[in-house]
């Protein structure tokens, strides 16, 4: 590039006019009742994928926003992130209506971020401040601390509208249904209009009745679609996740058979349940257990694989996506799976911190569930232990994988013995837990 430059005789520190790094977001309605996800998209006018970063303010209206963070960050080559809510200084982005901000940089040494175009930096989680009127326009706009000095950065201003109600109740009856509003999405991805649209699966009560409204409003929406947050809206398998929700099926089943999109930001049930609570108008309550439960990607994917809190059904302080009893309130046992990077998994002798001899097992994958044999064989490597159990995973590489059973209070799964002729492992447990992971 530099190159270039000199054989152009201008300045390698100095931007062209026609070389812009743009920020940009898709224009949504903003729900009301619950948190928002407005994905933050970043692009460059001449198709460079390669830059030395960028350093960013998302402004706001204080008095607008009940709360705000960015959430699911691209982590590659990610400097900094400051969660606080600071107050302008000087009008940094030019804009009357904003007041305050959030800020987040990155910085490539090598002039590679953020790798592609059309990338998502993050999404704003944003609430909406209901003291504010149900017609007053959200404002959200954007402004440069630094950025590659070959370019000038680029953005617009933007003001969202507001609706009241569950994002999916579609038809707008005040019921959120499999058989109409699960239905009205998934003929809306699969690219169903007009009449097809909406035959027979329109609310007896419903508000929004008639196919233009009902598809405006879902295009108005389109981005709130995408619940595995891997930047797309998929009939098979959004639209599947969706439906399955709202036929109320949790846990595995509901990410049950690769319904799952490739590059997900969301990849577990709990995060899925999440975002599906959230967009259905539910309340979402509870903390997670225990403190230390995420473990963020540095890989850029943006993937957080921490647990995420969800409804607590028995009011016990657990949420039900990692409550061991989700309806019994005398039991406050929390439990959290990540296994999306899990190629292996095994029993420990012990759950001690300096254990020895531990056994790593080699898995058997049978689509779509990952599943360990009764007679599995024995591999031979001592891994680092886990603190709260005696299960003990890696990934494709043979690394340890850390955080991806946690637990609120240490257990012991099963213990494993070892044949005579050291080439197989066998466990011993409880006939229940045996019927839980035996081979079917």
């Amino acid at each position: 590039i530099n190159l270039t430059e000199f054989a152009n005789q201008t300045d390698p520190q100095q931007a062209n006019d026609d070389k812009q790094q743009v920020v940009y977001l898709n224009n949504q309605i903003l729900n009301r009742l619950s948190t928002n996800f407005v994905p933050v998209l970043y692009t460059t006018q001449d198709n460079n994928t390669g830059t030395t970063g960028l350093g960013l303010r998302v402004h706001v209206n204080r008095a607008q926003v009940e709360d705000i963070e960015l959430e699911n960050l691209l982590n590659l080559d990610l400097l900094a992130y400051d969660p606080t809510l600071r107050s302008e200084q000087g009008n940094e982005d030019n804009n009357p209506n904003t007041d305050a901000y959030l800020t987040i940089a990155w910085a490539s040494q090598s002039a590679a971020w953020p790798g592609q175009l059309e990338r998502k930096l993050f999404d704003i989680a944003i609430k909406v401040n209901q003291q504010i009127s149900a017609d007053e326009l959200v404002h959200i706009d954007f402004s440069t601390i630094t950025n590659d000095r070959r370019y000038r950065f680029a953005k617009q201003s933007y003001q969202l509208a507001q609706s009241e109600g569950a994002l999916l109740d579609i038809d707008n009856d005040g019921v959120v249904d499999a058989l109409t509003d699960g239905i009205l999405l998934l003929r809306y991805m699969f690219g169903f209009e007009n009449d097809a649209l909406i035959s027979n699966v329109v609310g007896i009560d419903a508000t929004r009745n008639d196919a233009l409204s009902i598809a405006q409003f879902m295009d108005d929406n389109r981005t709130q679609f995408d619940i595995d947050g891997n930047g797309e809206v998929d009939a098979l398998t959004d639209g599947i996740l969706i439906l399955r929700y709202m036929f109320t099926f949790r846990g595995n089943t509901l990410i049950a058979n690769d319904v799952i999109g490739e590059n997900a930001t969301r990849t577990t049930a709990a995060e899925i349940e999440n975002v599906l609570a959230v967009r259905s108008g539910e309340e979402v309550t509870g903390s997670v257990i225990p403190p230390n439960s995420g473990s963020g990607n540095d890989d850029g994917s943006g993937t957080d694989n921490g647990g995420s809190a969800a409804r607590d059904t028995d009011n016990d302080g657990v949420p039900d996506n990692i409550d061991v009893a989700p309806n019994d309130a005398t039991v406050t046992k929390a439990i959290q799976f990540n296994l999306a990077n899990v190629d292996a998994m095994g029993m420990t002798e012990s759950i001690n911190e300096a254990s020895n001899g531990e056994l790593v097992f080699k898995s058997q994958k049978y689509q779509p569930a990952l599943r360990l044999f009764k007679n599995a064989y024995a591999d031979g490597e001592t891994i680092a232990l886990a603190n709260t159990t005696n299960i003990q995973t890696v990934d494709a590489s043979g690394d340890a994988l850390n955080d991806t059973v946690l637990a609120s209070e240490p257990f012991f799964v099963a213990e494993t013995i070892v044949t005579p002729d050291a080439r197989f492992a066998y466990m011993v447990t409880s006939p229940r837990l045996q019927e839980s992971i035996a081979w079917q």
